[in-house]
This record gives C-alpha cells, sequence and structure tokens, in this order.
C-alpha cells in the first residue's frame, strides 16, 4: 500500500474542496484567529476605515471574509508574504490578521493580538490510501495533534 502525509489548513467557514480520489483529510487542531494592531483589546470594528496589510492570496482571502463577516471590506494597503506584517503593524502602518501558530513563530512584542474568537482556521493532515493507515502516518498525526495542544493560548495584550 503506497501512503503520502502532508498538512492542510482551512478557514472554519470555507467549503471543504473535494479532494483528490483517495485523499481523506484528518483533523489535527483548531488555530485562533488574531487581530494585530497597536492597540490591546482591540476590535475589528474599529478598523472599518484603517489600512489594512494583506498576506499570500490565501490568507488574504480569510482576511477579506472576516472583515465583510463584520459588514467592510477592508482596504489593503500592504501585501507581505511573510512574518513582515508585524513590523508594518508596529511601525503604524496598518492592521491585520494572523493565526496563533504564525504568533507562537515570530512573536513581536511592540504589538497586540486580540482574539477573533468566531473565527478560527481548522489543521488538517492529508493522507493517501484507504484506512487503516499505517502504523508510522497514525504516529504522525497523533504527534501533530499533541503538538498543536500543546501551543499554549496566547494572551491578548502582551
Amino acid at each position: 500500500m503506497t501512503c503520502a502525509y502532508r498538512k492542510t489548513v482551512r478557514y472554519a467557514d470555507a467549503p471543504v474542496d473535494e479532494e483528490d480520489e483517495g485523499f481523506r483529510l484528518v483533523h489535527v487542531g483548531d488555530d485562533p484567529i488574531y487581530l494585530i494592531s497597536r492597540q490591546p483589546d482591540d476590535s475589528l470594528a474599529n478598523h472599518r476605515h484603517s489600512p489594512w496589510i494583506g498576506g499570500c492570496e490565501r490568507c488574504q482571502n480569510e482576511l477579506i471574509n472576516v472583515c465583510r463577516q463584520q459588514g467592510f471590506t477592508p482596504r489593503i494597503a500592504s501585501l507581505s508574504d511573510d512574518m513582515v506584517v508585524q513590523a508594518l503593524v508596529a511601525a503604524g502602518k496598518g492592521v491585520t490578521t494572523l493565526p496563533g501558530l504564525a504568533l507562537q513563530a515570530h512573536p513581536r512584542p511592540d504589538i497586540h493580538a486580540t482574539e477573533l474568537t468566531a473565527f478560527t482556521r481548522r489543521l488538517y493532515a492529508v493522507t493517501y490510501g484507504d484506512p487503516p493507515d499505517p502504523p508510522a502516518t497514525v504516529a504522525l498525526i497523533q504527534a501533530i495533534r499533541s503538538s498543536t495542544a500543546a501551543v499554549p493560548a496566547r494572551s491578548p495584550d502582551r
């Protein structure tokens, strides 16, 4: 039996794409979304007219969807595909959204992160082949689940 593995994410409100035949999504955890700004305990409503910093196409689509659910379309003023977005926020160039795992990997003390409790990313492992998965795949999925569950919740105001 051939088995492959990869990790993918899907925002909670996004429809599940049809997977290629033979691929299966295995939920391994959830990752909260945060508003990144220079204000503690901030809200999306405070930034209807603010400049926004977008990321890659997928992340920017998520940002736009989050804002639209709050009744406005963000004005994207800058784009960056990496953690430079936090530096742009710290410099006063705009606000953005980031997932919690990204904040754990690259924290900055000069910005504030306010959890958007109505929004989350769902983390998946994508396996290939009919169940049952081989023991190595099962062990890897369990390790990923454990590592995402072990990430401490980020304080909204650090």
